[in-house]
């Protein structure tokens, strides 16, 4: 056993105070929000305000370490969750894991979540030391992205190509021959195909098909079994944001071409989005169905990124 310094028995107290004061602030946030009082922590600790400042040199030095914590454990979780599903293949299989333990995390710690995903800190920037904890959560899904790739299982969505004729395909941009990738039958129920430029979002005997396809795109029926296959991921994507999406993938350490990134990024978004409109009242009076609505919506981002 180490012998026990008094350099050594100071460093452990020190330590055990700032982990007593984080928990005083976390309970702060859970019941006034980010604005964080050191005065408040102070006497909720029984220690004069100006004790505290021993610890953390300010409020914002608080809030950054609590932003740390609360990164690193979001990412935790994440890997943790990735690591347990043994098919390392099963792409949309560690998708869904690691989007329900963000969820899960979230609704155990909604402080901590709107913290770091609620309205920014009025008068605090937070610093550099605040990326790389950041950064955690995106690296586990750039590393799924990436094994997808090596291992050839990612492919565009549905890996067919929309001629460049179609009035909704994207210009070329990123896709072959002048075609752009596209989707082959996502998802569609009864033997429909989920085509959202040109194909088919349900077979007419649906009844959840609209009358007379008053939404299908270029003049087409929605639920036509003979409309063409020509779905579109998007517009193309300008040049300055072309540079930053490629720079973003070479951040996170994966060899993906703008299209890829792009869908990525509007997937993670969309889940954080969903996280945020549960958490924070927005599907009160709609869903009630929380779990299975965040799953659908998990999925459908799965099938955007072209995960099998």
């Amino acid at each position: 056993m180490p012998k026990r310094t008094a350099a050594s028995i100071r460093a452990r107290v020190r330590a055990e105070m700032i982990d007593e004061i984080k928990d005083a602030a976390r309970r702060q946030l859970a019941t006034e929000g980010a604005n964080l009082s050191l005065r408040a922590i102070a006497r909720e600790l029984g220690m004069v305000s100006s004790a505290l400042y021993r610890y953390f040199a300010s409020r914002d030095d608080l809030l950054t370490a609590l932003l740390i914590d609360a990164y690193n454990a979001i990412g935790e979780v994440a890997e943790r969750a990735d690591a347990t599903v043994a098919d390392r293949l099963s792409l949309t299989g560690r998708w869904l894991t690691v989007a329900h333990a963000w969820r899960d995390w979230a609704l155990a710690n909604p402080a901590e979540y709107a913290l770091i995903h609620g309205s920014p800190v009025p008068g605090y920037a937070a610093p550099q030391d605040t990326v790389g904890p950041a950064s955690r959560r995106f690296l586990v899904i750039a590393a799924i992205i990436r094994d997808g790739q090596q291992s050839g299982a990612l492919a565009p969505p549905g890996g067919t190509l929309a001629p460049a004729s179609d009035p909704l395909a994207w210009s070329g941009t990123h896709a072959p021959s002048g075609g752009t990738h596209a989707p082959s039958g996502l998802h569609a129920p009864s033997g429909g195909t989920l085509a959202p430029s040109g194909g088919t979002l349900a077979p007419a005997s649906d009844p959840l098909a609209p009358s007379g396809g008053p939404l299908a795109p270029s003049g087409r029926t929605l639920g036509s079994a003979d409309a063409p296959l020509a779905p579109s991921w998007g517009p193309p994507i300008p040049a300055p944001l072309l540079a930053e999406l490629n720079g973003v993938a070479a951040a996170l350490g994966v060899e993906a071409d703008a299209g890829l990134t792009a869908r990525t990024l509007v997937a993670v978004t969309e889940l954080f989005g969903a996280l945020n409109f549960e958490l924070f009242g927005q599907l009160n009076n709609t869903i009630d169905e929380r779990r299975a609505w965040f799953d659908y919506q998990a999925r459908a981002m799965a099938a955007l990124i072209g995960f099998p």
